[in-house]
């Protein structure tokens, strides 16, 4: 499994941690104490600790990410960073300027949370991964220090303030009878709840000029969600419809940004489905590449899924000869009536 830049720095900051404590190796404590310190970096510190507007974005999302887990679990960062910082003490190590390696702890931490990336769906090892890996297995001083967080389930509040801020629950809509589609599209309306209802956390481009069509297929898969008759095995959907999210000329770099808090946002909590902007081009600017690029990296982390209209030749551009595409999203294509048949209906 690959591993993000995001790593790194968290492993950096372990190093410092354990260096400044007289450590002889780098421990599962230092890797939390690295992790609480992570979730603190602003949006200015990101951009001043990576080279690169990709790159920085990433890093960005995956802040939210941990942010939004440790807060999930109601852990204040900077006191319980004091307070494992003093549990764990001062070791007698002398550091002579060499390179700090793992503990074999952390070495064990690293492989589990490859496993939960795999689990997830994932082709690279991200922060948030490591931090799952550390809650599930903690040491004695994180028991300690950390107590109820550790057990504690995530919460899934009926309202998640930045996917409220940016978007609609369909599904809620939906089973509170607040939401009406059109009739049809029954068969691309069962492939794709079929899609997401999956394991894998599988993430789906559907292929249309229309975004009527897309919407009732969508909306479609919400009611079954939000259905009190939904499949007993199915797991809860909630689709989030941030579709709305202005990818003009104008607006593409703050639209950017937004999408980069609703991913973060959307991967630390569970059963979301982000329904996402149409991927087009749009006031006689093409920002569908930048958009990609943020769609695909977040999608190769994991954790997230994601339904996006895709313009035909956008796709046909950008995605069909794209390998990476095949192993992060399914492709639909959304059939039309052809004017010159006779209606179905008839």
């Amino acid at each position: 499994m690959k591993v993000s830049a995001n790593i790194g720095l968290v492993w950096q900051i372990a190093g410092q941690e354990a260096i400044s404590g007289r450590f002889k190796e780098i421990e599962p404590d230092h890797f939390c104490l690295a992790l609480l310190k992570f979730a603190e970096l602003s949006v200015e510190e990101v951009e001043k600790v990576v080279n690169g507007a990709i790159v920085a974005r990433e890093l960005a999302v995956e802040v939210n990410a941990v942010k939004e887990e440790l807060d999930s679990r109601s852990v204040d960062t900077k006191a319980k960073r004091r307070e494992l910082r003093k549990r764990i003490g001062k070791g007698d190590n002398e550091y002579d300027g060499g390179l700090m390696h793992r503990s074999q702890s952390s070495r064990e931490l690293f492989d589990a949370a490859s496993k939960h990336g795999d689990d997830a769906g994932a082709d690279t090892l991200i922060a948030r991964h490591l931090i799952e890996a550390l809650f599930a297995s903690p040491t004695s001083a994180m028991i300690a220090v950390l107590g109820e967080s550790l057990n504690r389930q995530r919460v899934r509040p009926a309202k998640i303030p930045i996917l409220d801020e940016y978007g609609r629950d369909l599904t809620a809509k939906a089973a509170e009878g607040r939401l009406v589609t059109a009739p049809g599209r029954s068969a691309e309306i069962k492939a794709l709840y079929q899609i997401l209802s999956q394991k894998k956390l599988r993430s789906v481009l559907l292929v249309d000029e229309s975004d009527e069509t897309t919407r009732s297929v969508i909306e479609g898969v919400a009611h079954i969600f939000g259905s009190k008759k939904a499949p007993a095995h199915s797991e809860p959907k909630r689709i989030i419809d941030v579709s709305g999210i202005n990818f003009s000329q104008k607006e593409a770099e703050a639209s950017l940004r937004k999408m980069e808090r609703v991913f973060g946002a959307a991967s630390a909590a569970e059963g979301i489905v982000i329904f996402g902007p149409a991927i087009e081009e749009t006031s006689g600017s093409c920002p569908a590449p930048e958009w990609l690029k943020l769609l695909k990296s977040t999608l190769t982390r994991g954790g997230v899924q994601c339904i996006c209209r895709i313009d035909p030749s956008i796709y046909q551009r950008w995605v069909v000869k794209d390998r990476m595409w095949r192993r992060l999203a399914q492709v639909m294509w959304i059939q039309h009536k052809s004017k010159e048949k006779i209606p179905d209906e008839l």
